[in-house]
């Protein structure tokens, strides 16, 4: 929403939504690369959208064998600029980089 909201006329406006702008891009991205280069989601306030399955009383599932973790895609969290396919590979190489991080540990 707020990518979109970017493109005022004014200003003003339009230099105070760029910052705000930078500084949500700096917390996605910090996230995306924890994910993306390490497997590991990095969400405390739970923004990012991917996140850990979770089973009906909110404990996260694992796989068959207790080594992974589920994850899915909060498609509401999605930022409006990325495609599905692109969301759906991240997806795949941030659980591929977690599942080399367990199987290495």
């Amino acid at each position: 929403m707020l990518h979109e909201q970017s493109a005022c006329g004014i200003p003003f406006v339009k230099d105070l939504l760029a910052e705000l702008l930078q500084s949500c891009h700096s917390v996605f991205y910090q996230q995306l690369s924890a994910w993306v280069l390490h497997g590991k989601v990095e969400d405390p306030f739970g923004e990012f959208f991917i996140a850990p399955s979770t089973d009906e009383e909110g404990r996260e599932e694992e796989e068959e064998g207790g080594l992974l973790a589920n994850y899915t895609i909060n498609w509401d969290m999605v930022p409006g600029y990325f495609s599905k396919a692109i969301i759906n590979t991240i997806l795949f190489v941030g659980s591929s980089v977690h599942v080399l991080h367990v199987v290495d540990s």
